[in-house]
C-alpha cells in the first residue's frame, strides 16, 4: 500500500514538471539549469572607487552591476554566452585608473569598460579606450563633455547623469517653489572640488540667474579637509533661502544640510541625485530636503525594481536594494548592447551598436535610455522626492519632467 502511494506521488510530481515546462516561455524567463550559458564570455572591465574618498557613493554601484550579472547569467546569459565581470578599485586615483584601463584592454581583453569614480579619473581612461576602440561608459558620475551633443567622442557614453542637466533641473525646481510662495528667494550653489561638479554648479548658477533667482554665493568644497559647520555659517550669513548641491553625498548632500539645521537654518535644500539619497533622506526625515533623480526609488512599484529585489533575495548583496539601482541599470544597458552585437562581438562592433542603442529599463527611468550618434547622454527626465511628514515615508513630489 505504501509503495502504491509513493508511486502515485512520483507520477504526480512528474506530471507537474511536464505541465510546468510546457507553460514556460522561451527566452530569459526559462530556468537557469535549462539554459546555463556555455559559450565564451562577454567581458566587462568595471573600475570603481571601492575604498577611496567616494566609496560610500560608488562601491554600491559596482555591487549593483555585479548583481545584474548574476541575475542575467542565471537566466541563460546573452545569446548563450555569460557576462564576465572583471572589477578593480581605483580609489578615485587618476594614475591607478590609467593602469587599470591598460590592464583591462591589453591583458583582460574586455569588450567594454565601465567606471564609477571621481571625474578626475575619466580622461586617462577615455584616452586609452579611444585609442583601442573600446566603448567606455561612465556610471553614476557626472558626464564629461566627450559624451555631450552634438559631437560626442565615438566611444564615450554617460547615461543620463549630466551635471549641467541636473543643476538645470534643480534650479527650475527651486524657481517653481519660489513662484508658489510669490516672492523672490536667495540661492547658494555648492560644488565638490572636481571638474564635473564645479562645471555643473557653475552652469546651474548661470541658469538660476537667467530664471530670475538671486544667487548670493557659490561654494566649492575641497576634497579633503573641509568643515561643514564653517560652510553652513557662510551660507547662513548670505541670507540664503535655498541651497542646491551637486557632488558626493558627503561633500554636498545630507551632512551639509545637517550642519545647517544645527545652526538653525530652515531653508530648502536640493541634494545630489545619487542612490544614497533615498536611505539618507529617510533617516533625516527633513521635509524641506529634495532630490531630483533619473531613476526611481526602491519603493516605486515598477517591473525593473521588482526584478532587482527578486535578484537581491536570491543572490544577496553587500548593500540594500536602494543603493544598487544605478549599477543595475548599467547592467541592463551592457546586456542590451551585447544582445544587439551578437556573437562574436568585438569592442569596435559593440561601439557601433551603442551609437543607436535604446534600453528599456522597465520603469526604472522615466523613458528608455537612448543614444544617438550625436548624443551619448540621452534624454534626462527628473522625478523629485522628499520626506512626507504626514505619511512618515519618502514620497514623490514631482513626476517625470524633461528639461530639454
Amino acid at each position: 500500500m505504501i509503495r502504491a502511494r509513493r508511486l502515485i506521488w512520483i507520477m504526480v510530481a512528474v506530471l507537474m514538471g511536464i505541465l510546468s515546462a510546457c507553460g514556460e516561455e522561451a527566452g530569459p524567463s526559462v530556468t537557469p539549469q535549462a539554459t546555463a550559458p556555455r559559450g565564451e564570455p562577454y567581458k566587462v572591465g568595471y573600475m570603481a572607487d571601492v575604498t577611496g574618498p567616494g566609496a560610500n557613493t560608488w562601491a554600491p554601484t559596482l555591487e549593483g552591476f555585479r548583481l545584474y550579472v548574476q541575475y542575467i547569467n542565471a537566466r541563460g546569459g546573452i545569446n548563450g554566452h555569460p557576462i564576465q565581470l572583471v572589477s578593480a578599485d581605483n580609489r578615485s586615483d587618476a594614475s591607478l585608473a590609467a593602469a587599470q584601463a591598460k590592464k583591462f584592454i591589453e591583458s583582460d581583453r574586455v569588450h567594454i569598460i565601465l567606471q564609477s569614480s571621481a571625474s578626475v579619473t575619466q580622461q586617462p581612461v577615455i584616452e586609452q579606450a579611444q585609442s583601442a576602440g573600446v566603448p567606455f561608459v561612465i556610471v553614476e558620475v557626472g558626464c564629461p563633455s566627450a559624451a555631450f551633443p552634438p559631437n560626442p567622442q565615438r566611444n564615450v557614453f554617460c547615461p543620463l547623469l549630466a551635471p549641467q542637466y541636473d543643476n538645470e533641473a534643480f534650479v527650475r525646481f527651486i524657481k517653481a517653489q519660489a513662484d508658489k510662495l510669490g516672492r523672490p528667494v536667495k540661492v547658494v550653489g555648492v560644488a565638490y572640488d572636481v571638474p564635473s561638479s564645479r562645471s555643473g554648479v557653475e552652469y546651474g548658477i548661470r541658469r538660476a540667474q537667467e530664471l530670475g533667482l538671486e544667487v548670493v554665493d557659490q561654494i566649492v568644497v575641497p576634497v579633503r579637509g573641509y568643515d561643514h559647520n564653517a560652510i553652513a555659517s557662510r551660507i547662513i550669513s548670505k541670507g540664503a533661502d535655498w541651497v542646491f548641491g551637486w557632488g558626493t553625498w558627503e561633500h554636498t548632500g545630507g551632512p551639509l544640510l545637517e550642519a545647517l539645521r544645527r545652526q538653525g537654518w530652515q531653508g530648502g535644500f536640493v541634494a545630489p541625485p545619487l542612490s544614497i539619497a533615498e536611505s539618507e533622506m529617510a533617516r533625516m526625515k527633513d521635509d524641506k530636503m529634495f532630490t531630483g533623480r533619473h531613476v526611481v526609488m526602491s519603493f516605486d512599484d515598477v517591473p525593473g525594481m521588482r526584478d532587482l529585489k527578486d535578484a537581491y533575495q536570491r543572490f544577496g548583496a553587500t548593500f540594500p536594494p536602494d543603493r544598487l539601482i544605478w549599477g543595475w541599470v548599467a547592467g541592463m544597458m551592457a546586456a542590451a548592447a551585447f544582445e544587439r552585437c551578437g556573437w562574436p562581438c568585438t569592442p569596435q562592433q559593440l561601439t557601433e551598436v551603442m551609437q543607436t542603442l535604446s534600453v528599456d529599463t522597465k520603469g526604472i527611468t522615466g523613458a528608455p535610455i537612448a543614444f544617438t550618434p550625436t548624443d551619448h547622454v540621452g534624454q534626462p527626465l527628473y522625478r523629485f522626492y522628499a520626506w512626507d511628514r504626514a505619511q512618515g515615508r519618502m514620497a514623490m513630489v514631482q513626476d517625470w519632467t524633461s528639461i530639454r
